[in-house]
């Protein structure tokens, strides 16, 4: 079918273009977006053209003015959303937590679910427990587990003390489930060097530097409200360490 626009002068056949209408081309290109879309899409405000509004991230089919293209699949195995886990995304959750751990943690929703941030401290933990009891005297299989579920344990000891000393002290209330995303993510990547000796001098100053980012880009504190939770957690910790030490003394004499 040829279709000719009378606007654009007269001449030949140089206004006149053939189409077909009963045939639909099939799009030139797929893509896939790549981590940090969110961020890209509001800087040019065409969010809503992409994504259904319910945040599900879904894409909706959109064709470009530079040509047709459809996006073929969303990375949001590589986000910190939804419940889906899977080993593409954990290792660029290791990566983003390496390389832009404030970009990750603004990424966070509010409530992400417990699966994807605990299935994630669970492999950083398998992966700690095979590799560091070889370094223990006597190393065994009862001595992994037990490496297994210190590291399982910690970070939700953590989490609640967090928790409460920004209920306490700052009178804020916020989602236990994005606090556990926060300290099991932060724990975790943490856990992929803690297993050589003598890195646990690396591997804790780095976990509690992750969660003050996370505190101040996924949480809104200010840099000295978050200081204030670190130190604070870390001298509960601390103080509950010295407390289940001498009890343990107190049994054993």
């Amino acid at each position: 079918m040829k279709v000719c626009f009378s606007n654009l002068g007269t001449g030949s056949e140089a206004h006149c273009k053939r189409r077909s209408f009963h045939k639909r081309r099939r799009p030139k290109k797929e893509v896939v977006l790549p981590y940090g879309w969110k961020d890209l899409l509001q800087q040019e405000n065409r969010e809503r053209d992409f994504f259904h509004p319910d945040h599900s991230g879904r894409l909706l089919f959109h064709s470009g003015a530079a040509g047709s293209f459809r996006v073929k699949k969303v990375m949001n195995e590589n986000l910190p959303r939804g419940e889906n886990f899977s080993r593409s995304f954990y290792m660029q959750a290791v990566k983003t937590l390496v390389m832009k751990p404030g970009h990750f943690f603004s990424e966070i929703p509010e409530s992400p679910g417990f699966r994807k941030p605990f299935l994630f401290l669970l492999t950083s933990s398998f992966i700690l427990a095979a590799l560091r009891t070889p370094f223990v005297p006597g190393g065994s299989i009862p001595m992994a587990l037990i490496i297994l579920i210190n590291a399982l344990a910690m970070p939700v000891v953590s989490t609640a003390i967090g928790y409460g000393i920004m209920f306490i002290a700052m009178k804020r209330k916020l989602s236990w489930q994005r606090m556990f995303a926060l300290y099991a993510y932060a724990s975790g990547i943490t856990y992929l060097i803690s297993w050589l000796p003598l890195a646990t001098w690396i591997g804790e100053p780095w976990k509690w530097i992750l969660i003050g980012i996370g505190l101040v880009r996924g949480f809104g504190l200010t840099r000295g409200q978050a200081v204030g939770v670190v130190a604070g957690s870390i001298l509960v910790i601390i103080l509950l360490y010295s407390f289940l030490s001498s009890l343990f003394g107190l049994f054993r004499a």
